[in-house]
This record gives structure tokens, C-alpha cells and sequence, in this order.
């Protein structure tokens, strides 16, 4: 096999992994304070959950991903998963863990 293709496995099996990993989330950051603008936010206005399957578009689970955003200094995200890559009991789901998941601090929209 030629390196791209070798390449390519390897990063598909870390995305796998840790698409699945059953381990706590963990972020580092300095003691700094991160720099805000007063009534702005921030947040990732893109982000896929594993509830996708694409290996280019994988994404960690809602719960998860909260704390690392929030750790990260991000107030909300937006979950974009196709629909085609959800089966049709998924969505409801979806939505449940995503209000279950947002509060006064944090928003995760759908």
C-alpha cells in the first residue's frame, strides 16, 4: 500500500476510537482568563455529533462535547448532522440530549 492510503487508515482509526472512546473528556488550558467582548458570544456554528458516520464529519457525544465547549470558553454550538446520516429513531434522540444538555450557560442548538 502507498503512504496516502496507509495514512488515511490510521487517522480513520483514531477518529473511530475516539468517536467511541468510553474515557472522560479532558482539556488543558493556561490560568489565563480568555478574552470576551461584552455581549458577544462564542460558539462553533458547525459541529456533528457521533451521531454522524461519516469519517470526514465524526463528531464526540453531546454530554462531552458540552464540557470540553464550555472548558474551551464557548457558550453555544450547533449540532449539523445530515439527516441521511441519521436513522429515523436518532433524531429524537438528538434533540432530547441536546436540551437536556443546554442551560442558562450554554445552548446547544438543533
Amino acid at each position: 500500500m502507498n503512504k496516502k492510503i496507509w495514512l488515511l487508515l490510521i487517522v480513520s482509526l483514531i477518529l473511530i476510537s475516539s468517536a467511541y472512546a468510553q474515557e472522560d473528556v479532558s482539556v488543558w488550558r493556561t490560568g489565563e482568563p480568555l478574552p470576551q467582548i461584552e455581549n458577544w458570544y462564542a460558539g462553533d456554528i458547525h459541529y456533528h455529533t457521533n451521531y454522524s458516520r461519516n469519517l470526514l464529519e465524526l463528531g464526540g457525544k453531546i454530554k462531552e462535547t458540552k464540557e470540553a465547549a464550555e472548558k474551551l470558553g464557548l457558550d453555544f454550538i450547533t449540532i449539523t448532522d445530515h439527516s441521511f446520516a441519521l436513522k429515523e429513531e436518532e433524531w429524537p434522540q438528538l434533540v432530547r440530549l441536546a436540551s437536556e444538555n443546554s442551560d442558562d450557560k450554554f445552548e446547544i442548538a438543533k
